[in-house]
């Protein structure tokens, strides 16, 4: 009809807008987003209030077992096993002067119990409660795993490996003069550890 179509034209996105800041005068972090794959929060039970599982004896650390429960050592007693409704059970009786670092295996089958009183390492078996020992090591505070099926142990100035498929003596994998070495954790790769200073607050 002779008429002139105007060009098409794509309009502007609207800029983000701009982080507010905090009291320091720093922009806040931007809010984690969960980026593909299982969610690993969407299977914890739903829970209200700051207490998660009730009536745990005290003790120093805890794990988990394949099922939930809470597994922990107590110096009075032994070993026990706490689910979510609060009910326990003496797994494994038998005290310690002090219990510390537990770590559960990778296979689900045994926790791995630091006793520094007795200057070992325990294997704790979880079907039967039956215990050994697993690796003698002075002062054993504590411990975990790695992807190969490496138990890492922080003792005092040193930080031990030990394969529990070939036993022997535990080897010396980093030695630290002068500090006290605690809190044996792995990254999600499962190769990167990572241990904590007690005396030096470094990590």
């Amino acid at each position: 009809d002779g008429r002139e179509v105007p060009p098409q034209t794509t309009p502007e996105p609207e800029p983000e807008p701009e982080p507010e800041p905090t009291e320091s005068g720093h922009s806040a972090a931007p809010e984690p987003v969960h980026t593909g794959g299982p969610d690993p929060c969407a299977t914890l039970p739903a829970v209200s209030g700051a207490r998660l599982v009730s009536d745990v004896l005290p003790s120093e650390e805890f794990a988990f077992d394949a099922l939930g429960n809470v597994l922990n050592a107590t110096e009075s007693s032994g070993v026990f096993r706490t689910d979510y409704a609060g009910a326990r059970d003496l797994l494994s009786p038998g005290g310690s002067w002090e219990y510390a670092g537990v770590r559960t295996s990778p296979d689900g089958t045994f926790l791995a119990v630091c006793d520094e009183g007795g200057g070992v390492v325990l294997r704790v078996d979880l079907a039967s409660g039956a215990r050994e020992d697993l690796v003698a090591v002075a002062n054993p505070n504590s411990i975990g795993w790695d992807d190969f099926g490496t138990l890492w142990i922080a003792a005092n100035e040193r930080l031990l490996r030990f394969d529990p498929a070939v036993g022997g003596a535990p080897e010396v994998g980093r030695e630290r003069p002068g500090t006290d070495l605690d809190g044996v954790t792995f990254a999600p790769d499962g190769r990167t550890g990572y241990f904590n200073d007690d005396t030096g607050g470094d990590i």
